[in-house]
């Protein structure tokens, strides 16, 4: 069986930091190689080359040094003169996970970064973005936070998140939030109804999503959360005790749209934890490949 491959993004700044040590313990959790990749912008001067290697030198012994003795780590690292983005998405075609930080070393904290969007929003596997603030042990224990979706044909993110909190044995928070028209279950018809019986049928309907979870991943532990305000708004909330936010797409693979929406931007902007953003192939209502195994999450 062929090692998991997960690629994390470098150039030196605080949320490529985070992002590198958030990928050495996912490393160790899945048994995967991590890649350390650093792209100069299309710069071959000899300082800059310098600059690099040295970037790249502290960032190999950092990550080992934070994955420990007798971990079986194992890291290995590539620079070239590409464009960063276009890096990390020519790697993600042969990886099981791309990790970038929120912003890079000419970004501000608070702004969401180009190389971060332009990745998340291209590439063909899942990506993981985490913010420069964020520290993977202070938050151990915090759940899994991931959005129960409409269709059934996307419950993929529900099989991710469920796989990501039973490898962290922590609980998942399942949200689900809904207007009074709701399309909810392949319903052929809208549906009018007051509060009470409408939040009962959602309650149900979350139930009969998160089933085949729950029957695959009996130790993992879920928390719903049922809401009538806006869906970003609702995550974000969730995302204040949270050590992850799984985010599925709206659009396939390959679409002249990407992968992302307004919502799932502001939500990558926004959210305190890192956030994951899967892609998808086709409409499926199969459970998806774990995340960190070599089939991937395509």
């Amino acid at each position: 069986m062929t090692q998991a491959r997960v690629v994390v993004g470098i150039d030196g700044s605080a949320a490529a930091q985070q992002a590198m040590l958030w990928a050495v313990a996912e490393c160790i959790r899945r048994d995967a190689a991590l890649l350390l990749a650093h792209a100069t912008g299309g710069s071959d001067r000899p300082r800059m080359s310098a600059a690099m290697g040295r970037c790249l030198q502290l960032a190999l012994a950092e990550a080992k040094a934070y994955a420990g003795d007798g971990s079986g780590f194992r890291v290995s690292a590539v620079t070239t003169t590409e464009q960063p983005a276009e890096l990390l998405i020519r790697l993600g075609e042969q990886a099981d996970l791309l990790v970038v930080g929120s912003y890079g070393s000419g970004g501000q904290p608070a702004l969401l970064g180009s190389v971060a969007h332009q990745v998340a929003a291209g590439a063909r596997c899942p990506v993981l973005v985490v913010p420069g603030g964020w520290d993977e042990r202070a938050n151990h224990g915090q759940p899994v936070v991931v959005g129960v979706p409409a269709s059934v044909a996307a419950r993929g993110q529900l099989y991710a998140a469920f796989e990501l909190a039973g490898a962290r044995g922590v609980p998942v928070c399942a949200v689900r939030t809904w207007s009074q028209t709701d399309w909810s279950g392949g319903l052929a018809e809208l549906i009018y109804t007051d509060g009470r019986s409408f939040e009962a049928h959602q309650q149900e309907y979350v139930e009969l999503m998160l089933q085949p979870m729950r029957e695959r991943y009996p130790a993992v532990s879920v928390r719903t959360l049922l809401s009538e305000d806006r869906t970003e708004e609702v995550l974000l909330r969730a995302t204040a005790r949270a050590s992850l936010l799984v985010l599925g797409s709206r659009f396939v693979d390959g679409s002249p749209h990407g992968r992302l929406d307004s919502a799932t931007t502001r939500l990558m902007q926004l959210a305190p934890c890192p956030v994951l953003v899967l892609g998808r192939t086709e409409e499926r209502t199969a459970p998806l490949p774990k995340i960190g195994t070599s089939a991937g999450t395509r």
